[in-house]
């Protein structure tokens, strides 16, 4: 079937993680009778002051993780930390260019969305930045109600949005969840290695990547078949 739709996670996909580990190294150095705790829940490595493969801070919700976190009594002194550490501190940068790259899939005839685990909020921020938002056709995040990865429930509700077929979509991802959220809705799977994902975990995606600027190859030769 032809490829209609390509559907990208953002973080650590579209967005650089790397941007996150002084934000979370700064927040534990605020919170040090909580560091052990918080690094636990949050998954960073206080050995090698880096993430963990698929560490819950880049691949859950906010609220999914405001709940761990409230469960282990730290949430109130957490989030003014974090939210001041966000306004301070924190500086999104794009891996690669992404304008050009969904400008040449738009050239193509695609029709592109994005699906994050990440806040509507932050997300409009980070798509008006970036100059996204006239280029997606739709956008699902995961404060919106409409289900959260790994499961099938909001790559269907974008294809019932944009009127395609499951299975006329790729669903482009760094972590396995994209990938089991991608496989569970019917759609082609491509996962890239730039983000919090354990490479073994993803390797049961369709295709496995450098990044996303390596994708336009594997779609020409989908479409070829």
């Amino acid at each position: 079937m032809k490829i209609t739709t390509v559907v990208f996670d953002k973080d650590g996909t579209l967005s650089d993680n790397a941007t996150f580990k002084p934000l979370l190294q700064h927040i534990l150095d605020k919170l040090p009778q909580h560091k052990e705790v918080l690094s636990e829940i949050l998954g960073w490595d206080l050995v090698t002051e880096d993430f963990v493969c698929d560490a819950y801070f880049l691949t859950a919700t906010v609220d999914l993780i405001n709940a761990a976190l409230d469960k282990a009594g730290v949430l109130v002194e957490y989030t003014p930390v974090f939210e001041k550490a966000m306004e301070e501190i924190y500086e999104v940068k794009t891996l690669g260019d992404v304008p050009k790259l969904f400008t040449d899939l738009r050239s193509r005839g695609y029709k592109i969305a994005m699906l994050t685990s990440d806040d509507r909020r932050p997300t409009e921020l980070f798509n008006t930045q970036f100059k996204l938002v006239d280029l997606l056709e739709s956008v699902v995040c995961g404060d919106d109600g409409h289900g959260q990865k790994p499961s099938a429930e909001p790559l269907l509700y974008i294809a019932k949005q944009l009127g395609v077929e499951p299975s006329s979509m790729v669903m482009v991802g760094d972590s396995k969840g994209d990938v089991n959220s991608g496989q569970a809705a019917g759609c082609r799977t491509i996962s890239v290695l730039t983000g919090a994902g354990d490479p073994a975990t993803i390797q049961h995606a369709d295709a496995v990547l450098p990044s996303v600027h390596d994708m336009l190859e594997v779609l020409d030769k989908w479409e070829a078949e």
